[in-house]
């Protein structure tokens, strides 16, 4: 089995370099460092895993305005930072069918705008440190199958969701 290491590089997608990318999955292996916010130019992506890595820092906003992307799972890093509040606002992110964020460092409310990406099927943000009330709008995600949110600050009632 190889494992790779360091850094992904700043201008991965940027000056035509990877157009056709569709998948991007380094998951389980040792890199580290920023995650590069030139991936938005990679105008073909649909999936990106880059979980059970060492990535640290912010998650870069540009990875918000990704249209075609289907699944995000950015899982067991060390992310900090909040989630936009506008995550999926303005058409983005509306074929988005898994946002997998668990175990990192992410803090804040969970954007109310999450309700409007209506295709997510599993949403992950089990182990952060999420506070506030579960936004209901959560409850307008009709394709929803998978809601973990444990291991959080949250508070209020699920079945207000509803």
């Amino acid at each position: 089995m190889v494992i790779l290491s360091g850094r992904l590089p700043k201008d991965i997608c940027s000056h035509n370099k990877l157009q056709r990318l569709k998948l991007l999955n380094l998951s389980r292996n040792e890199m580290e460092g920023d995650i590069p916010s030139s991936l938005y130019q990679c105008p073909q992506l649909e999936s990106i895993d880059l979980s059970r890595n060492s990535f640290g820092g912010n998650v870069p906003t540009q990875i918000w305005n990704i249209t075609l992307l289907k699944e995000l799972d950015l899982s067991s890093n060390n992310l900090r930072g909040r989630l936009p509040k506008d995550i999926c606002s303005h058409n983005n992110l509306q074929r988005l069918k898994l946002l997998s964020l668990w175990w990192n460092k992410l803090e804040g409310d969970i954007p109310l705008s999450l309700g409007q990406c209506t295709q997510l099927e599993s949403i992950d943000l089990a182990r952060n440190n999420f506070g506030g009330n579960v936004p209901r709008e959560i409850g307008n995600i009709t394709q929803l199958k998978e809601l973990r949110l444990s291991w959080n600050n949250l508070k209020g009632m699920l079945l207000s969701l509803y």
